[in-house]
């Protein structure tokens, strides 16, 4: 077996440029083929943990367009007429046309001919009509072709490359047959441009078509691909369902396939050599544990069962078309991606963020703005302000009274200070005149935001104060001054309530340049703070802090869940009477009883044990109406510790092993693959102990 696996790989080793593009577009067509049989299996109810797989599998082979981010949702079948060229490309049809065109340029039906005929001289005797179709898929010309079940299927299209091996069968499929020209660009009117074509259209009373545009452009790509034995013999492009994630006792597969080294991790991104990816070290997998001396092309930290997996739940999707989702906290991180994930599967987003303006900006740079922008709403929202978030709650029942999903992302692990959010509570208060007028134009959020200024009872940006009344002499506050001046010193500090904190801070943007930096991910480490509130004991806590974090999250989101169960409950319209409904409450590990426990920051601990409570208490009963609410670890992204302890972890390489996008396939796993499982806890997307 192993002697079996270094010949494939050296084989391997011998292929050309080109052959690699042959196999990515036989891995990409064959998996696309699956996928619409998938959607055809059960148009009502699709399984959608398996079109997922395959759409992800599809994304492999021809890398989408969004760098690192979420990719679109693919649609099965045609783009209906007017669609514009940008969203075309999310219909399954329209990706076949563009592997066709790769066919077309790059073989030719002379090439096809001669091949078949090097390949095998040996013509059996078949019937008149076997031999007519026999003949006219020798000659070079593109036939139509009537629809046929079989023409849907990998297992009979590559068959279709060999005119003398064709089987009965597939003879059979193709018996309504005739020449063409110029097919390619008739099927494109049809398939992506939605031309009305009389060829494509019921005459009969029966309502039997005469040609098939799908079976024709499936004809049209096989007879290419699969025109040379020797591309043949490669074999099935491979797909398997997973229905979890591997474990430290899974092994590699002993076989080898052509397809393993073609899948991309991104568009124009080579994948680097063995010797790159060699460590002189054994270190192990940070999910599975597993000790492994060879890196994964994506991933450093993951080994490479585990990190082929968690890259292809970055590449999740599904067709969310009509579907309305809430999302609180969507302006950065996590929310972001999911935000872009959401609006590239087609569904209707209800977003909340304390600095909306800002948060439009973000969106507005997105290169896809344009297809997505009207599907977008933000809405300004501090959830400490728990009377606003009720009525939120009572706008979005009358204005949005149908939603299939709620995601409670909103989270505050440390407190930031002043200094830090300086910059976007300006341009909150002074928002471009153009920017300001773009999120007004949204007459929803327009009236909501009205609303919002003229009702919160918090400054945005702002910490609370419950230590001092406005209106009393604090209880032994000046003894208290006195006698703990050190204490003081240090909480303020810790908690940024202190006038001059260490904290540096970006210039004030232009109305044409707003800031996109420090909140981000990778430049986290501005707060240069030598200690914050991830590092105070429970003594420490002002309880200001910890009344922020409670309301923002754990209390909010029982205000939501609750109050808007009716709007998961509106099934009128649905195409299946009893669709399910989700609710992912985003949590930590902080919030696990189970593991052990540090003494610090004891309050985020509170609130993100309080949200799991929520979900261990009500996932049964939301289950029974259909509702499958459970939490979700986002994993490691971002090192919340003080700035000494951030860089003495860099310079021993400790850093997170996961990203945005990581964490935002985490939990909209439970949602794109439509899981019924309810009153759960999962990390890196396996049920995990309480």
């Amino acid at each position: 077996m192993l002697a079996e696996t270094q010949r494939e790989e050296d084989a391997l080793d011998s292929f050309s440029a080109y052959d690699r593009q042959i196999i990515r577009l036989i891995g990409a067509f064959e998996n696309i083929i699956r996928l619409e049989e998938t959607y055809d299996v059960n148009p009502t109810a699709p399984d959608w943990l398996k079109i997922s797989q395959l759409v992800a599998q599809v994304y492999r082979y021809l890398p989408h367009a969004f760098g690192s981010q979420m990719p679109s949702a693919l649609f099965r079948g045609a783009a209906p007429a007017m669609t514009s060229p940008e969203q075309r490309e999310k219909y399954t049809a329209v990706l076949k046309l563009r592997i066709a065109h790769l066919c077309l340029e790059w073989m030719k039906l002379a090439e096809v001919t001669k091949n078949n005929e090097e390949d095998d001289e040996n013509n059996t005797s078949d019937g008149r009509n076997n031999t007519r179709i026999r003949n006219i898929l020798s000659t070079q010309e593109d036939v139509f072709v009537a629809d046929s079940t079989l023409l849907r299927k990998v297992s009979s299209l590559r068959k279709c490359g060999d005119v003398n091996s064709l089987s009965s069968d597939v003879l059979c499929a193709v018996q309504h047959i005739v020449p063409g020209t110029d097919i390619l660009r008739s099927l494109e009117a049809v398939l992506a441009e939605g031309v009305a074509d009389d060829r494509f259209v019921s005459h009969d009373g029966n309502g039997a078509s005469t040609f098939s545009a799908e079976a024709s452009l499936n004809l049209f790509i096989a007879r290419r691909l699969y025109a040379s034995s020797r591309v043949r013999e490669w074999g099935e492009s491979p797909f398997k369902v997973n229905t979890c994630p591997p474990t430290s006792e899974d092994e590699e597969p002993d076989s080898y396939s052509v397809f393993d080294d073609a899948r991309m991790y991104a568009a124009g991104q080579t994948v680097p050599s063995d010797e790159v990816l060699q460590l002189n070290r054994w270190i192990a997998c940070h999910t599975c544990r597993v000790r492994y001396n060879k890196l994964h092309p994506y991933y450093y930290s993951l080994c490479h069962l585990c990190g082929e997996y968690n890259f292809n739940k970055r590449l999740l999707t599904r067709d969310l078309r009509g579907k309305v989702v809430l999302l609180t906290g969507c302006r950065i991180k996590i929310g972001f991606a999911m935000a872009l994930s959401l609006l590239r599967c087609g569904a209707r987003l209800v977003g909340t963020t304390r600095f909306v303006h800002e948060a439009l900006a973000r969106f507005q740079r997105e290169a896809d703005y344009a297809t997505w922008g009207d599907r977008l709403h933000l809405f300004a929202l501090d959830l400490r302000d728990l009377w606003l978030v009720t009525q939120f709650c009572a706008f979005v029942r009358q204005h949005f009274p149908k939603i299939f999903a709620i995601i409670n992302n909103a989270a505050q692990t440390i407190a930031r200070t002043r200094e830090y959010t300086a910059h976007v509570r300006h341009v909150e208060a002074f928002p471009p005149e153009e920017l300001h007028r773009r999120l007004y134009e949204d007459t929803k959020a327009g009236e909501w935001h009205r609303f919002f200024l003229s009702h919160t009872s918090v400054t945005i940006g702002e910490p609370l104060r419950i230590e001092h009344h406005p209106h009393e002499q604090p209880f032994l506050d000046d003894v208290k001054a006195v006698a703990n001046g050190k204490d003081m010193v240090h909480e303020e500090n810790v908690t940024g309530e202190k006038q001059q904190s260490i904290v540096a801070t970006a210039r004030t943007a232009d109305t044409h340049s707003l800031i996109f930096d420090r909140y981000d991910t990778q430049t986290e480490e501005s707060d240069r703070r030598e200690t914050n509130s991830w590092m105070m004991r429970l003594a420490e806590v002002p309880g200001s802090e910890a009344a922020e974090i409670m309301a923002i999250n754990a209390l909010s989101p029982l205000i939501i869940n609750g109050k808007l169960k009716p709007c998961l409950l509106n099934r009128e319209g649905d195409a299946a009477p009893s669709e399910e409904r989700f609710i992912i409450n985003v949590s930590a590990m902080e919030g696990q009883f189970y593991r052990y426990k540090q003494v610090t920051h004891p309050h985020t601990n509170m609130a993100k044990a309080a949200l799991n409570m929520m979900t261990r208490t009500s996932g049964e009963d939301y289950a029974q109406d259909g509702i499958f609410m459970n939490s979700v670890d986002t994993g490691w992204i971002t090192d919340e510790s003080p700035r000494l302890k951030k860089e003495r972890r860099a310079e021993q390489l400790l850093l997170c092993p996961l990203d945005e996008i990581d964490a935002a396939a985490r939990c909209l796993d439970l949602i794109y693959t439509n899981s019924r499982a309810y009153g759960k806890f999962f990390k890196d997307f396996k049920e995990i102990p309480w």
